[in-house]
C-alpha cells in the first residue's frame, strides 16, 4: 500500500506540473492570415493555426489578441490535432468547401497592419505576428494572396519567415466559388522542409521541369535523351 500511495503521489504531481505550466512557446502558431479577405469579399477574413507537436491539444480557455485587444472569440471545445489545423472565419461561407472549426463576425483585420498576439490558457504567449500595426509581412489584396508562414518552428515576428501564397498550390473556394491564393488546413504553398516532389523530366535534351514544394524535398529525376522515346 505504501509503493502505491507514492505512485499515485508522483503521477498526481506530474499532472499538476503540466497544468500549471500550460503550453509551450510556438506550440501552436498563427500559420496562415487572410487579412484581405477574398475575391468573393475582402471582408471574408480567415486565419489558420497549425499545431507543432505530436500530440493534439485543448484550445479551450485561449485567446487571441490584435492591436485593439482580444478578438472576440472563444477557443472552447476546440482540440487542434497533432501537426494538424484549426481554421478560424468570419461567416460559414468565407471557405465554403473546407469545413471551418471556429467561426468569428468579429474578426476584422486592418489592410495596414496588424500585431497578433496567441495566448493559451494560463495567459503565457505562444505566438506573435507582426511587431507593430504599420504593416504586413506578406498578402497582397490587388490581386487577392494570402500571407503564408514559411516555417512554423520560427519566430512569427520574423517578416523573412513569411511569404505570399505562390499562386499555384491552392485549397478552397471562396463563397463565390473562386478558388483562393491561399492553402487553408493544408500544407503551405511556401512551406520550408515538407516532403513535396521534385520532378525532372529530361527529353531529347528538351528539359520540362515542374516543381510542387519546398526545399529538401524528394527528387525523382527521369531521363530519355533518346530521340525514338516521346510522350503522347
Amino acid at each position: 500500500m505504501k509503493i502505491k500511495r507514492i505512485l499515485f503521489t508522483f503521477l498526481f504531481s506530474v499532472l499538476v506540473l503540466i497544468n500549471v505550466f500550460g503550453a509551450n512557446t510556438r506550440d501552436v502558431v498563427i500559420n496562415e492570415i487572410a487579412w484581405m479577405g477574398t475575391v468573393s469579399s475582402t471582408s471574408d477574413e480567415w486565419i489558420e493555426l497549425y499545431n507543432n507537436t505530436d500530440s493534439p491539444i485543448d484550445m479551450t480557455g485561449w485567446t487571441m489578441e490584435d492591436d485593439n485587444g482580444i478578438i472576440d472569440m472563444s477557443f472552447t471545445g476546440i482540440i487542434i490535432p497533432a501537426r494538424g489545423y484549426v481554421l478560424i472565419e468570419n461567416s460559414e461561407d468565407t471557405v465554403n468547401d473546407v469545413t471551418g472549426d471556429l467561426i468569428d463576425s468579429s474578426i476584422s483585420l486592418s489592410n495596414t497592419g496588424e500585431k497578433i498576439t496567441l495566448k493559451d490558457n494560463f495567459g503565457n504567449t505562444i505566438d506573435v505576428v507582426g511587431v507593430t500595426a504599420t504593416m504586413w509581412y506578406a498578402g497582397n489584396s490587388s490581386p487577392i494572396y494570402t500571407m503564408e508562414r514559411k516555417n512554423p518552428t520560427v519566430e512569427g515576428t520574423n517578416s523573412s519567415n513569411w511569404a505570399n501564397n505562390d499562386g499555384i498550390t491552392k485549397n478552397g473556394l471562396d463563397a463565390d466559388g473562386n478558388p483562393i491564393n491561399g492553402t487553408p488546413k493544408s500544407m503551405n504553398s511556401v512551406a520550408e522542409g515538407g516532403t513535396a516532389v521534385y520532378i525532372l523530366i529530361e527529353i531529347d535534351r528538351d528539359r520540362i521541369e515542374t516543381t510542387a514544394g519546398t526545399p529538401n524535398a524528394t527528387v525523382i529525376e527521369v531521363k530519355l535523351v533518346d530521340a525514338d522515346y516521346f510522350i503522347d
